[in-house]
């Protein structure tokens, strides 16, 4: 009886061994998917960092090409600038320029007038109201100057 005692004893022993084993496997098989899970986690993840590099490289891209416009741009401006500055400056002249030659050609009919109006005086003449007021005119420019 005891020896039946002590192989019911082992037999219960292996059954517990056995059933520990079939755990250690269950467990095992668990541990397995979830390291598989997450490998394909980890794979997952390591497309989305590469695809957020991608990105990020392109927008660096990007910055770098609207930069370069930017700067194009700038430079167009500032040509636009300096052109604009010399056209202004060549209308100022211009106008400059046409404002004396109508005052010269204004001071020459002046001139022309007054020497017919001394004219007229010389011989004894009567002179209008215009002819006086541009005499007078011409009297103040020469005191002026």
């Amino acid at each position: 009886m005891k020896i039946y005692k002590e192989v019911r004893r082992k037999r219960e022993i292996l059954m517990k061994i056995k059933l520990e084993e079939e755990l250690l496997k269950f467990e095992a098989l668990n541990i397995k998917r979830n390291l598989d899970e997450m490998r394909v986690k980890m794979s997952n993840i390591r497309l989305i960092i590469n695809e957020k590099k991608d990105k990020l490289n392109r927008l660096i891209k990007e910055k770098e090409e609207i930069k370069g416009r930017l700067n194009q741009i700038t430079v167009s401006l500032n040509e636009l600038r300096m052109r604009e500055i010399k056209l202004v400056e060549s209308i100022k002249t211009y106008y400059e320029t046409l404002k004396k030659e109508k005052e010269e050609k204004i001071l020459h009919t002046l001139k022309i007038v007054a020497d017919e109006a001394r004219r007229k005086l010389r011989e004894g003449g009567k002179l209008t109201k215009f002819e006086i007021e541009v005499l007078s005119m011409l009297d103040e420019m020469r005191e002026d100057e």
